[in-house]
């Protein structure tokens, strides 16, 4: 376990396989199945011991492994999990939890979001099951941190200047934070 920024955890994974089978009930209590769904987690503390309190009984191997780890947390923080080598997924995952912690950030995301008109961006989250109170969140981790082949793969027609404007601020203000945490 590593920690990336003060109160930020993350776990590498060798494989998404090996990760679903020890994350995927954190998220969501479902059964596993497509283990090839999920490139990454991030969870808070609050969801966490949620889980934990529910499931401790009847945890599986891998997830018992991780309830170990994460008993030597304490107070408030954030776990997140990726595979060995996707920075992608990590930084995608860090703007969920800068998204989420960082209330100038978090406010600067959406006065840059309130600009554009984001009605067919919003029409895709839908589609791919997000719920309307995560859409700026999830617009801000995607489009800051996507590649123009990933955005395509999304189907998402993202203004150029939106683009600009979300990847600078992620930039200087989280991946700041990030500095040294890929040597």
């Amino acid at each position: 376990m590593h920690s990336p920024f003060p109160r930020v955890y993350a776990l590498a994974f060798k494989t998404r396989e090996e990760m679903a089978k020890s994350l995927v009930r954190f998220r969501d209590n479902s059964d596993i199945e497509g283990f090839n769904d999920y490139c990454g987690f991030m969870f808070s503390h609050k969801h966490i011991k949620l889980f934990i309190d529910a499931e401790s009984d009847f945890l599986n191997e891998r997830e018992r492994r991780t309830v170990d780890a994460l008993k030597i947390l304490k107070g408030k923080y954030y776990l997140i999990a990726y595979q060995q080598k996707d920075l992608n997924t990590l930084e995608h995952e860090c703007a969920h939890v800068f998204f989420d912690m960082n209330k100038p950030y978090r406010d600067e995301v959406k006065r840059i979001l309130g600009q554009y008109n984001l009605t067919a961006l919003n029409k895709i989250l839908k589609q791919m099951g997000y719920t309307r109170s995560a859409y700026k969140d999830e617009l801000n981790s995607i489009i800051s941190t996507s590649s123009d082949k990933e955005l395509e793969d999304y189907k998402m027609d993202v203004p150029k200047e939106l683009r600009k404007r979300l990847q600078s601020l992620f930039q200087r203000e989280c991946l700041f934070a990030l500095d040294g945490y890929y040597l």
